[in-house]
């Protein structure tokens, strides 16, 4: 197994001993949950991310990709409805 060191905030690491000790978990077996479960939210995120682009490259004005893949946002709207909505702004 490989060990990481990091700094938390001084509130964190309060939060995570107090939940560690209600939950009767060592503060490093939460912590690893909380990193798997974010890794596996984030590669959700690069497939959706990938596939909208995929789509994208096909002119499929269909699908939306709204994850937060580096903070990028993707959306392709059919043109006709982006004027359409343009219009009833106005």
């Amino acid at each position: 197994m490989t060990s990481i060191t990091t700094q938390i905030p001084d509130k964190l690491n309060h939060s995570l001993c107090l939940l560690a000790k209600e939950l009767n978990q060592s503060p490093s077996d939460i912590v690893n949950k909380a990193i798997e479960a974010y890794i596996q939210e984030l590669q959700e995120d690069v497939e959706d991310y990938k596939m909208a682009l995929e789509s994208l490259k096909n002119d499929d004005s269909t699908y939306s990709y709204r994850g937060s893949y580096g903070g990028i946002r993707i959306k392709r709207c059919d043109r006709k409805l982006e004027s359409m909505a343009s219009a009833k702004k106005l």
